[in-house]
C-alpha cells in the first residue's frame, strides 16, 4: 500500500467515525425527545386523572357521620359540614357577596347563627337561599335530611345538602297550580273572570255557576270543609283519581261565592282539574313541558321524584311513621314507614296518584329560586320567555285588602309580625311540611326556606319540630329584612 492509499484509508476511517458519531448523537437526541414526550404525556394523564377525581369529589354529596345519640336529640351540638356549590348544580344564577347587594354582613351572620342554633338544639334540618337583584347572596343547608327510621334514631344521620329535594306541600299551590293556570291565561285559553263551569263539564248547579277562576285562586269560592277522600268515614270516599274529580263536581258549595275568604285545598284541586281539562294533559306533564323543562329545572322541581330517578337519599324525609302521627291515627292502607320521596299529603298520595293541584310537588331551593326569579324578571329567565310581561304585572298586584291574592298571600296581611318589614308588593306562601317562599317586587328579592320540621317525634299528635321558632318562618324572615341596609 503506497502513501496515497494509506491517506485515503485514514480519511475513510475518519469519515466513518464522524458518521458513526453523528448517528449515535441523533439516536440519543431522538431517545431524549421520545422520553421527554412520554414523561409529559404521563404527567398530563396524571393531571387529568387528578382533575377528574377532584371533580367527582366536588360534585359528590359528602356523607355526614354522626356519633350515635343515646340521650335526647335536643342536646345534639353537631354542626353539619357545608358542601361547596358547583357549576353543575347552580348553572345560571350568579353568586354575589351580601354586602354588595345591600345587606349588612354582621346581621347576615346573626341570621345564620340563629338557624344553626335551632338545629343544634334539635330542629331536624333546613335549606335557605336568598337572591337579590338577580344574584344568590346566601345559600346554605343545615342539619339533617333524615334522622329516623320509623320511630328509632338512626346511628348515622343523613346530612342536609344544598341540593336536597323537599316535599313542598301547599307551595304546590304556587309553583304548580298558579304557574300552570297563569300560563293558560297568558296563552288566552283561560280567563280569570271565566266561570269554572265554562271549563269543567258537569260542574254546575247551585252556587257552582257563580264561581270564577279568580275566586278559586283567592280562596273565596265558597268552599269551607276540607274533604278527606281517603277516610273510611267520608261520604266521598275513594282511592281513585278520576272518581275524586267526579266527586268534586258534586260536593256542595257552603256559602255564596265571593262572600268570604276561606283557605281550602279543594279550590286548588279544582284549579288542577281546569289545567288538565283545558290542556288535555295531566298537570305534572303540562308543567314539565311548558315551564320546568324550558327553564332546565325539571330535575329540580317535579312531582313524584322517585319515579324520575332522583335518589331517595337526596330527598328530605317527612313524618317518621307514615301518616300515623306516631301511631295515633289508623285507616285502611295507611303507611307506617318513614316517608321519604313520597308525597306526605293523604289525599294526594292515597287518592290522586301523587299528583294534585294542592299538594304533591317536590323541589330544591335553587329550582324555586329560578321560578321566583322568573316572576321578578317579568316572565323571562336566561333568555327563555315563559309569560308575557303584562301577565306578570297583572298577577303580582294586590287585588284586594285580604290575605289571599292570586295564588300567593299578601305578606303584609299574612302576619302582623311581618307587616313592619315587608313592602306592599311582597308575596308569600308556606307549606305544612315546613316550606316558605317570599317574592318581593320592591326589593327585587327572593327568599326560599325549606325545612323538614315534621321529621320529628309526635307525642300526643304534636310534632316536636313545631317547638322551634324556625318552624313558623316569621323570625327568619324578620332577620333577613333586618339585615337589609336602609
Amino acid at each position: 500500500m503506497n502513501d496515497s492509499d494509506r491517506e485515503d484509508s485514514k480519511n475513510n476511517l475518519a469519515l466513518k467515525k464522524v458518521v458513526l458519531f453523528l448517528t449515535y448523537t441523533l439516536i440519543l437526541i431522538i431517545a431524549i425527545f421520545v422520553g421527554s414526550m412520554f414523561y409529559e404525556t404521563m404527567k398530563s394523564n396524571q393531571a387529568i386523572s387528578q382533575k377528574t377525581e377532584g371533580e367527582k369529589q366536588l360534585n359528590s354529596t359528602p356523607n355526614v357521620n354522626v356519633t350515635p345519640i343515646v340521650e335526647s336529640e335536643t342536646i345534639m351540638n353537631t354542626v353539619t359540614p357545608q358542601p361547596i356549590a358547583t357549576p353543575d348544580l347552580l348553572p345560571h344564577i350568579p353568586y354575589g357577596k351580601p354586602e354588595n347587594f345591600g345587606f349588612n354582613q354582621s346581621k347576615i351572620n346573626i341570621m345564620d347563627n340563629y338557624i344553626q342554633a335551632q338545629v343544634d338544639d334539635g330542629f331536624p334540618g333546613a335549606a335557605l337561599m336568598i337572591a337579590k337583584d338577580g344574584h344568590i347572596v346566601f345559600d346554605k343547608s343545615y342539619g339533617y335530611s333524615k334522622k329516623y327510621n320509623g320511630i328509632n334514631l338512626m346511628s348515622e344521620f343523613e346530612g342536609m345538602q344544598i341540593d336536597t329535594i323537599f316535599d313542598l306541600a301547599s307551595l304546590t299551590k304556587i309553583y304548580a297550580s298558579t304557574f300552570a293556570i297563569m300560563k293558560l291565561v297568558d296563552d288566552g285559553l283561560v280567563s280569570l273572570d271565566g266561570k269554572v263551569s265554562d271549563y269543567l263539564q258537569d260542574y254546575n248547579g247551585g252556587y257552582r255557576n257563580q264561581i270564577t277562576v279568580q275566586m278559586l285562586l283567592s280562596h273565596n269560592a265558597g268552599y269551607i270543609e276540607n274533604y278527606k277522600f281517603y277516610s273510611e268515614d267520608s261520604e266521598y270516599r275513594t282511592r281513585d283519581r278520576d272518581t275524586v274529580y267526579d266527586y268534586v263536581k258534586k260536593i256542595p258549595v257552603d256559602r255564596v261565592p265571593g262572600e268570604k275568604y276561606d283557605y281550602n285545598n279543594l279550590n286548588y284541586i279544582i284549579i288542577g282539574m281546569i289545567v288538565e281539562e283545558v290542556s288535555g294533559m295531566r298537570i305534572d306533564e303540562y308543567l314539565k313541558k311548558n315551564v320546568y323543562e324550558p327553564l332546565n329545572i325539571d330535575d329540580k322541581v317535579t312531582y313524584a321524584p322517585l319515579e324520575i330517578g332522583i335518589d331517595i337519599s337526596n330527598i328530605a324525609a317527612t313524618e317518621r311513621l307514615g301518616n300515623t302521627r306516631d301511631g295515633l291515627i289508623d285507616f285502611d292502607g295507611i303507611r307506617q314507614y318513614t316517608i321519604q320521596g313520597e308525597v306526605h299529603d293523604e289525599n294526594t298520595y292515597y287518592c290522586m296518584d301523587q299528583v294534585s293541584g294542592h299538594a304533591g310537588l317536590f323541589a330544591n331551593s335553587y329550582g324555586l329560586t329560578v321560578l321566583n326569579q322568573l316572576l321578578l324578571n317579568k316572565g323571562e329567565y336566561e333568555g327563555v320567555r315563559i309569560y308575557k310581561e303584562e301577565t306578570i304585572d297583572n298577577w303580582l298586584t294586590t287585588i284586594n285588602d285580604e290575605k289571599y291574592q292570586l295564588g300567593f298571600w299578601n305578606a303584609k296581611n299574612a302576619s302582623e309580625k311581618l307587616e313592619p318589614y315587608v313592602s306592599d308588593t311582597t308575596f308569600y306562601h308556606n307549606g305544612w311540611t315546613g316550606t316558605a317562599t317570599i317574592v318581593d317586587k320592591e326589593n327585587n328579592m327572593s327568599i326560599i326556606l325549606l325545612t323538614n320540621k315534621r321529621h320529628s317525634p309526635c307525642p300526643e299528635g304534636d310534632f316536636q319540630g313545631m317547638d322551634y321558632s324556625l318552624a313558623y318562618y316569621v323570625s327568619l324572615i324578620q332577620k333577613v329584612y333586618s339585615a337589609l341596609e336602609d
